[in-house]
């Protein structure tokens, strides 16, 4: 990360290094991982769609921050000023229904 892209360093609280010994010795587990789906119904403007979610990690710094352990004393969490976001699109309309499921839990499992 540039210098002038960051906005803060923090220490890890106990809570959250614990986490992070857990989720590094377990990455398989998968116990710290929260994903949410939701299913739109209708044409969607993809344009305002990602206009929505890049003002949302603009205004919440927790969505700008990353965990960094690797050669530190101490793991920190980074705030940085901006981030781009990755923006992936797949049209699974051509599927039938069941492999639209487990085309789903096959992006969700990676």
């Amino acid at each position: 990360m540039r210098p002038e892209n960051l906005q803060a360093i923090y220490r890890l609280s106990p809570v959250q290094e614990g986490m992070l010994f857990h989720a590094l010795s377990e990455p398989e587990s998968g116990l710290y991982v929260r994903q949410l789906v939701a299913e739109l119904h209708g044409e969607l403007d993809r344009e305002r769609m990602q206009a929505a979610w890049a003002l949302l990690v603009e205004r919440h710094a927790v969505l700008r921050t990353s965990f960094h352990w690797v050669e530190l004393a101490h793991p920190v969490q980074v705030v940085a000023r901006q981030v781009r976001l990755p923006w992936e699109e797949q049209d699974w309309r051509h599927l039938g229904a069941d492999e639209q499921r487990r085309a789903m839990a096959e992006l969700l499992a990676a």
